[in-house]
């Protein structure tokens, strides 16, 4: 009887673990597949798409594949400049018990270049994060998880955790994005190195369409009702304070255009590292609001910036 016992628990985890075996192979193989569809339809619409498959380095309960030199170079058809990610490695893997979520894993260097501004590449401790399908496999969410981001491109510059929730949906984006214990190279006006925290809410309301000239899918996605709404975003930098909300689109000229509003707090110490400049700004600042608070309305329209109508700064045009 005991034989028969040991000899079914033998079968048993034997049938458990070739079943285990087969499913690491068919989400191997899987994602292989699906991968390279993927990479086939992105160079299809004049996307560079490059990465080496490397020995599985996964286990049985989370199956997966690394990439190796991985490159995404492209969206110039909709983004002025377009975009690029490239990393050293990026580990892909499944789920056993929750099949419709990948997980994925960054390391090595980093580089990211949006639009025409200048690649940044950083190296880090810890980034991670899962990627949340639904029907017919279309990403539904993107969660990032990330410690120790270090770029020398920015002067040293490091962040020591974010964390960042994308939505996507028939309607649009939306991203949750927050981090903690910044160094920045620079230390303007006293406030120091080291931002305690940055959090940003915001969301994309609409898509542009797929066809068409990047100035034709801009027009149509203005004209119906597209822009960038900006929930919240906090920035705490030493003795200064900003709490602030924006609604961004384009206008008729495919310009940007927007209302915000700031709210400052500790603006003070901004003003005494200006030196004696700052205490002009800081006597206009006093006629229309006493103490260590001021609240701005900000105006984007006609390449530029206003703050309580006085013009600011201009902004250079898109060029689409």
């Amino acid at each position: 009887m005991a034989r028969r016992v040991i000899a079914m628990l033998l079968v048993t985890v034997a049938v458990i673990m070739a079943g285990l075996l087969y499913f690491a192979y068919v989400v191997r193989t899987g994602l292989v597949r699906e991968l390279s569809l993927w990479a086939d339809q992105r160079r299809q619409e004049g996307w560079t798409v490059e990465a080496r498959l490397a020995p599985p380095a996964s286990t049985l309960f989370a199956p997966g594949i690394e990439l190796r030199g991985a490159e995404l170079d492209g969206a110039g058809d909709l983004l002025p400049g377009g975009f690029r990610l490239a990393a050293d490695r990026v580990e892909l893997r499944a789920d056993l018990m929750q099949p419709k979520i990948l997980h994925v894993t960054i390391g090595g260097n980093v580089t990211v270049r949006l639009g025409s501004l200048p690649a940044v590449t950083f190296v880090d401790d810890h980034l991670t994060g899962t990627v949340t399908l639904g029907n017919h496999g279309k990403i539904e969410a993107i969660a990032i998880d990330g410690k120790n981001l270090r770029s020398a491109d920015l002067g040293g510059m490091s962040v020591g955790t974010l964390q960042a929730l994308l939505t996507l949906d028939a309607s649009g984006a939306a991203a949750d994005v927050r981090t903690e214990a910044l160094v920045v190279p620079v230390n303007p006006y006293g406030l120091g190195q080291h931002l305690s925290d940055v959090t940003l809410n915001a969301a994309l309301v609409g898509w542009p369409p797929g066809a068409g000239s990047r100035g034709a899918r801009a027009d149509v996605w203005r004209a119906s009702g597209g822009r960038i709404d900006i929930s919240r975003l906090v920035v705490g930098w030493g003795p200064l304070g900003l709490v602030g909300e924006a609604r961004l689109g384009l206008d008729q000229a495919l310009q940007p255009d927007g209302t915000a509003k700031l709210q400052v707090r500790g603006y003070q110490a901004v003003l005494d590292g200006l030196g004696d400049n700052g205490a002009l700004v800081a006597a206009v600042i006093a006629a229309t609001t006493p103490g260590d608070e001021a609240d701005f309305d900000i105006r984007i329209k006609k390449s530029a910036v206003n703050v309580d109508r006085i013009r600011v700064v201009k902004i250079p045009r898109i060029d689409w």
